[in-house]
């Protein structure tokens, strides 16, 4: 009750704070503020800049990594994605702490909301909040967005034009992240021509022939000799066939996502063409080849586990599962019912009885 009661009253103070900043239209379909939009709509103060400058400016403002997070998943769902993510053009050489926690607020309250708005306002994209969710556990500790980086380069390391950069493990820590440059780079959004006809390769050869993307990046890192990768990124999504095949319709003949991966992949194209405007970015993936990511069969192990047995691996023997009688437990559906449940009878005296002592000590002796 009384975490229910903090997070309604944190919430009703998000939805002044958005109202403050002539935000509060982005709340109206949502039944998740329902009960704090009233309050909060007396705080509306009229604004004549654009709903997208309002937008970047709370963001802005806020500066919490979780709400960069959950903008980044609502963005994806549009047509034309906009950059809110605060930039600062940098070189980097050497050991470098790239990236922090320490703006993190909230973080138990915007989780719970988070997973309030997508399982009850949006419940046609529930199938996203694992995704959410990861990349909000990503944001949390610096040591799975280090991995992700590193898995990411590892495999941006195979294409020639890649600008490399080391994840220092020794100095990476749960609140900050510490990358080494063996020579200086700059974090930029403009690129040089050689520089946008590498980054288009590069995109295409992670998705088409190693079946991954990311869906947002902020700037793009690049060398001396026009070598380009990704720094700054919201995750390392998977791409089946069936997204490498949407990514060559888009191409093709513009075709409109539909599934949530489509629209993060979609997003990603967009925002290629935005950092690759003096080239036809995607007549150069003409020479890269689509590999197919095989479908996932169940493979009989059952001869590996023979031999593994034979060389003195005990595995045990799996116990055989009780299965309750549907019958015996079929009340429960009632949820009245459960209270009904021993485990939620509360005894008369050896229940209360130690509760009783403690208030009487307290209040006699405190």
């Amino acid at each position: 009750m009384i975490n229910r009661f903090l997070q309604f009253i944190k919430k009703q103070q998000l939805a002044v704070k958005l109202a403050k900043e002539d935000l509060l239209f982005l709340t109206e379909e949502m039944k998740t503020f329902k009960l704090v939009r009233p309050l909060a709509s007396l705080f509306v103060h009229k604004k004549s800049v654009s709903k997208i400058r309002r937008i970047k400016r709370f963001l802005r403002d806020e500066d919490n990594p979780l709400l960069y997070v959950f903008a980044g998943e609502m963005s994806s769902l549009t047509d034309s994605p906009f950059e809110y993510l605060p930039f600062r053009k940098r070189r980097l050489c050497g050991d470098v702490l790239l990236k922090t926690t320490k703006n993190i607020k909230d973080n138990r309250f915007y989780t719970s909301l988070f997973s309030e708005i997508i399982k009850t306002d949006f419940p046609v994209w529930a199938k996203k909040w694992p995704d959410l969710s990861d990349n909000l556990d990503i944001c949390k500790d610096m040591r799975l967005y280090g991995s992700e980086l590193e898995y990411l380069s590892d495999l941006s390391a195979e294409y020639e034009n890649c600008c490399r950069m080391d994840i220092d493990w020794i100095k990476t820590s749960r609140e900050n992240l510490y990358v080494h440059f063996g020579r200086e780079c700059l974090l930029t959004k403009k690129l040089p021509l050689e520089a946008q006809n590498n980054l288009s390769r590069l995109f295409a050869v992670l998705l088409l022939e190693k079946s991954v993307f990311v869906s947002l990046w902020n700037g793009i890192l690049l060398s001396s000799d026009n070598e380009v990768g990704f720094l700054d990124f919201d995750g390392v999504y998977p791409a089946d066939n069936r997204l490498k095949d949407y990514a060559l319709a888009f191409i093709k003949n513009g075709r409109k996502p539909q599934t949530a991966e489509e629209w993060k992949l979609h997003r990603a194209l967009l925002l290629l063409e935005r950092y690759c405007p003096d080239i036809d970015c995607f007549s150069l993936w003409k020479g890269i080849r689509k590999v197919n990511v095989p479908d996932k069969e169940q493979k009989d192990n059952s001869e590996m586990l023979q031999k593994m047995r034979e060389n003195g691996f005990d595995f045990g023997t799996s116990p055989q599962a009780q299965m309750t009688n549907p019958q015996d437990i079929a009340y429960l559906l009632k949820k009245k019912n459960i209270r009904k449940e021993k485990a939620y009878r509360k005894s008369g005296f050896l229940y209360w009885a130690p509760l009783l002592l403690a208030m009487f000590l307290l209040l006699k002796y405190f």
